[in-house]
């Protein structure tokens, strides 16, 4: 092998091992990886990242061992020149199959025979493109997780207020219910944000369950905030009742003060007494004088005859009382 074939080949992992190193450092200061790294996943979340946390065990192991041949092939390329011994194994790291790995797919240490052997540049190759798998996956996973973080966000902050709010009134049991079915839905979803949200669009079964939790916290604040504002407007209505009721005793002494001078009245109304009834009134006898103790018709001689009278209709009865005629 060539001093400038050795130097290109050497060029050439070098910008790959700083496209790796670059890679690696990004995929272990993920967020997304320190969520996986928590534990309490279930679902397809959880079988992903039973695969992924191998994978990342192998992408560390591996990215080691190229590291570690990179450094050797750089020691012999500089303490050596072509035709000296060393310069073979050179060749040999650089050109043949020369990283062993079991039958995991790690490094072998040496205590057995590796199952495998790959290429220097071959490694790198496939680290690079699992680096970018690995990342893919995260980034799906981190859509996942924002979208359903989004969503339950704005109801466990209700769920605050309102647990705040009860407490202030004295219930805090009242929220309870609301509390615990949000914390199942929190647990639920954010155990397996794969499934919840796959690509970052929430699904259907995760919908659901958000918006019933969601209707639960309203119904709970909407009582609580009811009950505040009872309180608060409490004073007020004390007030109110008190002037009602100061109305009332007002409007029933004065009826109590009327009642009186009326009764006062009826016992004693101040008129005078009542006069002696009137003695009962008689008509005179028929045949009696006119005037003077002369008869009635008798053949005066002043007298006139009697005009003719027009009939009337029944004459009304006499007045029970008529003055008599004095001579």
């Amino acid at each position: 092998m060539s001093r400038d074939a050795a130097d290109q080949v050497l060029a050439g992992l070098g910008a790959g091992y700083d496209r790796i190193a670059a890679a690696m450092f990004a995929l272990d200061s993920n967020p997304a990886l320190d969520f996986l790294r928590g534990g309490g996943l279930t679902g397809a979340t959880a079988t992903r990242w039973q695969t992924l946390s191998c994978e990342v065990d192998q992408l560390w192991a591996h990215f080691t061992v190229l590291n570690e041949a990179l450094e050797q092939a750089r020691t012999i390329r500089n303490a050596n020149r072509p035709g000296d011994p060393q310069w073979t194994e050179l060749g040999i790291l650089l050109q043949e199959p020369a990283i062993g790995l079991n039958g995991a797919g790690m490094p072998a240490d040496g205590s057995s025979p590796p199952a495998t052997w790959i290429r220097l540049w071959d490694l790198a190759q496939q680290l690079e493109r699992r680096c970018a798998a690995a990342a893919a996956f995260l980034s799906e996973l981190d859509a996942a997780w924002t979208a359903v973080a989004s969503r339950l966000g704005p109801v466990g902050e209700a769920l605050d207020a309102a647990t705040a709010l009860a407490a202030e009134l004295g219930v805090p049991a009242d929220v309870e219910p609301a509390a615990a079915r949000f914390a199942d839905v929190h647990q639920a979803l954010l155990a397996d944000p794969i499934a919840a949200a796959p690509g970052g669009r929430f699904a259907a079964h995760a919908d659901t369950a958000v918006r019933d939790v969601a209707a639960a916290v309203d119904v709970v604040r909407r009582r609580l905030a009811d009950m505040a504002r009872l309180r608060d407007s409490y004073p007020q209505r004390v007030a109110a009742l008190r002037r009602l009721a100061d109305e009332v005793v007002a409007a029933e002494r004065e009826t109590a003060d009327t009642f009186a001078r009326v009764t006062e009245k009826i016992l004693a109304p101040g008129l005078p007494a009542r006069p002696p009834p009137a003695p009962p009134c008689t008509r005179p006898p028929k045949g009696s004088t006119s005037s003077a103790g002369a008869p009635a018709g008798a053949g005066s001689p002043t007298a006139s005859p009697r005009p003719n009278r027009t009939p009337r209709g029944p004459r009304s009865a006499p007045p029970s009382c008529a003055t008599t005629p004095t001579g």
